[in-house]
């Protein structure tokens, strides 16, 4: 526990203390202001307690005389004491990107069950389902590639835009030489 100053409650570790401003006294006048708990503390209850207060911080350097506002005004605060709340760690549940298709064959089902059962939560609109029907493809497209037959050019290949046939044809230049 730690010590504390008169009237105040100790606390512990499992606890803190919260303070809220609840009103200040006006710079000029004295009169309280209630603080609303946000933006900038007020210092003037009103607009013409500033004008006052500059009027009189002016006319003190140009007498050469110390600021004649308050430094320290009284404020009302409220202390509680609050227990401190616990984080829970959020648990991913793919730990990592999949590398194998052994790791990728569950998450595609989960995929294809989810289209099938519950389309309107994988896609929100007709580019979404262009998308992915691209995307899967594109997928199977890269499989036929990789078995004995020749790669087709870029070219070639169907369902890509002029730009994307340019940079698998530039990846492939820089592959092979």
């Amino acid at each position: 526990m730690v010590d504390h100053a008169e009237g105040e409650a100790d606390v512990t570790s499992q606890e803190r203390i919260r303070e809220r401003l609840l009103s200040i006294e006006c710079g000029t006048c004295g009169a309280e202001i209630v603080y609303s708990g946000t933006g900038r503390r007020p210092r003037y209850c009103s607009a013409t307690c500033r004008t006052r207060a500059w009027e009189l911080r002016r006319a003190a350097a140009q007498l050469g005389h110390a600021d004649p506002t308050p430094k320290v005004v009284r404020e009302v605060v409220e202390r509680t004491i609050e227990p401190t709340p616990r984080r829970t760690a959020t648990v991913s549940t793919v730990s990592s990107t999949p590398r194998t298709v052994q790791d990728w064959l569950p998450l595609l089902d989960q995929l294809t069950q989810q289209v099938r059962t519950q389309p309107e939560s994988v896609v929100r609109g007709p580019d979404d389902w262009q998308e992915l029907a691209g995307a899967v493809r594109e997928l199977h497209d890269s499989f036929a590639w990789t078995s004995h037959e020749r790669n087709p050019p870029a070219a070639e290949r169907p369902g890509l835009s002029r730009q994307q046939r340019r940079a698998l044809e530039r990846e492939r230049r820089k592959r092979e030489g």
